[in-house]
């Protein structure tokens, strides 16, 4: 089965029980045993947080053998103390159908409990779920409700989801909306935002539209292995729109996409394979080689700060994972 690796943030703002530093800084290096001998005993003293790790560490099989039926006990404890941590995560159990009944209105109430405390789990799903209508009424309102609440550093996908919103409201300032919140998601590190941004520069109107600064975008992310974006640039040399027509750069790139599962990515490559010789096609596979050794993983980011402020209004943060690490180090901290 597979591993439960999610919901697992929190401020450590309450003063410090005995064992509770010990067992985060444990936690921290991955030495779990160590850590769940620091937690079970706090967790059963009632100690809402060590409950919530004490669950997280059962489901997951992490320094004790794994057993769902005793981490959703302690998890329903610590629920029941109104950890949000904890609402969230069971909120996700119920939302799935994972240990308990699949009930997606115990799961939206779950959310909203922890949504009262900012949680940002609770509110990005809570968002999700109403733009969705993911098993309650659509409400987008609602939906750019809580996602506009979510704390972008710590969830750089917010802004996508945001982008996606706006971009099809039919509003004067929709299209600058949706521009803005991906420019913030990318500066946080979501590398699908760039990819956003890229079509945005590509399907753009005549005076708002940039082949140049698409390719940039789509380049960056397809280096960082978004299938998407090496799809698209597969498209676009296949095409020669915004690049010099080459099949087997396309093919090459196309490739690379379609390794990774990309339905479309993999009929693509099948139409492009009909055109080319066996010959160009082993020429195909070389040039995918090259772009593995010199360009997935290379190239940096086009992002500019001086034009993100000047776009935004708004200081880009770091990267949700430099963030992290800065949490880790200051606070012993654990990072999702």
């Amino acid at each position: 089965m597979k591993k439960i690796a999610f919901f697992l943030t929190l401020g450590l703002t309450l003063p410090v029980a005995a064992g509770w530093t010990e067992g985060i800084g444990y936690f921290d290096k991955q030495q779990y045993s160590q850590a769940f001998s620091e937690f079970k005993p706090l967790a059963d003293q009632g100690d809402r947080r060590a409950q919530y790790y004490v669950a997280y560490m059962y489901f997951n099989g992490f320094g004790v053998g794994r057993d769902d039926q005793a981490g959703l006990s302690y998890l329903k404890k610590s629920t029941d103390q109104e950890y949000e941590k904890a609402q969230a995560l069971l909120g996700y159990l119920y939302s799935e159908g994972r240990i308990v009944p699949k009930d997606k209105i115990m799961a939206t109430k779950l959310y909203e409990a922890a949504a009262e405390s900012d949680d940002d789990d609770a509110l990005l799903n809570l968002g999700v779920m109403y733009y969705l209508g993911d098993g309650i009424d659509r409400d987008v309102p609602r939906a750019i409700g809580y996602l506009e609440r979510v704390n972008i550093v710590n969830k750089p996908i917010v802004g996508r989801y945001l982008g996606d919103i706006y971009q099809y409201q039919d509003t004067p300032d929709s299209r600058a909306k949706s521009r803005k919140s991906y420019l913030q998601s990318a500066a946080a590190g979501d590398i699908g935002s760039f990819h956003s941004l890229a079509f945005m520069e590509q399907t753009g109107r005549d005076d708002d539209k940039n082949l140049d600064i698409a390719v940039k975008y789509y380049t960056y992310a397809a280096s960082r292995g978004y299938a998407p974006s090496q799809y698209v640039l597969g498209a676009m040399y296949a095409n020669g729109e915004g690049l010099p027509r080459n099949i087997i750069t396309a093919y090459a790139w196309m490739t690379l996409s379609a390794n990774q599962g990309l339905d479309v990515a993999i009929e693509g490559q099948k139409q492009l394979a009909k055109d080319l010789t066996l010959s160009e096609i082993e020429q195909a596979r070389k040039k995918m080689i090259e772009i593995q050794t010199t360009v997935i993983g290379k190239v940096e980011s086009p992002l500019n700060p001086t034009a993100v402020v000047a776009e935004t209004g708004e200081k880009p943060s770091k990267p949700a994972e430099q963030q992290r690490k800065k949490k880790s180090r200051r606070s012993g901290g654990r990072r999702r």
